[in-house]
């Protein structure tokens, strides 16, 4: 029974693997009016994962995305922009 498991979780490729990745990535970060543009950000990253075999491209283009909101947020700051929920 569990290697008929495995064989099904193996067998799932593609868009079977990346949609529900995608959806966890964005439930976990818990903001829900992000909760859109982070599915898409999912589905980038699982996309770079299943692209490159490996994790290391994927952790490096989060780390990018989040760099980039970073310095979004402290340019806004340091222009007295409001930064509204």
């Amino acid at each position: 029974w569990l290697t008929g498991v495995q064989t099904c979780a193996l067998s799932f490729s593609g868009v079977f693997a990346i949609l529900p990745s995608a959806a966890i990535f964005a439930a976990t970060h818990v903001i829900p009016v992000l909760l859109p543009a982070l599915f898409v950000v999912g589905i980038v990253l699982a996309t770079a994962y299943e692209w490159s075999g490996s994790l290391w491209l994927s952790i490096l283009l989060h780390s990018l995305q989040n760099s980039l909101a970073v310095i979004v947020i402290f340019v806004a700051l340091n222009m007295n922009l409001p930064i509204t929920r």
